[in-house]
């Protein structure tokens, strides 16, 4: 029964993020300099998003999914060049908060790393955002078990 009610729960804030979206695409700030002024004067962190020669951010489907889209708004948002596509969360100064998340590994990956880099921002985590985050845990946990680990 308390399954259940989790996703119920999780449906519901699902249901509240598609009624409410409002943007349907992350604000990029042009620069990591700038990101980082607006981070400070906002007190937000950054979200800075490296892009492989070639890739354009507007390409790359995990950057649109409505979940990611919607938990940026919670970061300030650059993409620079790189050596490979990959998403790094930072405070104002410029600190790094864990480790950088590949693009290709899709949304749920980059979900969890926002909520991470929320935590250890000390940043309040949206409900719907903590939400995502147990659902991704309790099937990786489900799958460890099937797969005896």
């Amino acid at each position: 029964m308390k399954s259940n009610s989790n996703v119920i729960i999780a449906l519901a804030a699902v249901a509240a993020i598609a009624i409410n979206a409002h943007a349907d695409s992350i604000t990029w700030q042009t620069s990591p300099k700038e990101a980082k002024k607006v981070a400070a004067r906002e007190n937000k962190l950054i979200m800075q998003v490296h892009l492989a020669t070639g890739e354009q951010a507007e390409k790359i489907a995990a950057l649109h999914h409505p979940f990611v889209v919607d938990a940026a708004e919670q970061f300030v948002s650059c993409k620079n060049a790189g050596v490979k596509s990959e998403v790094q969360f930072l405070n104002a100064s410029g600190r790094k908060l864990g480790d950088e998340i590949s693009i290709g590994s899709g949304p749920g990956p980059i979900l969890a790393a926002m909520k991470a880099a929320l935590l250890a921002g000390k940043e309040p985590i949206p409900k719907y955002l903590d939400l995502v985050g147990f659902e991704v845990t309790a099937k990786e946990r489900a799958r460890a078990t099937l797969c005896g680990g």
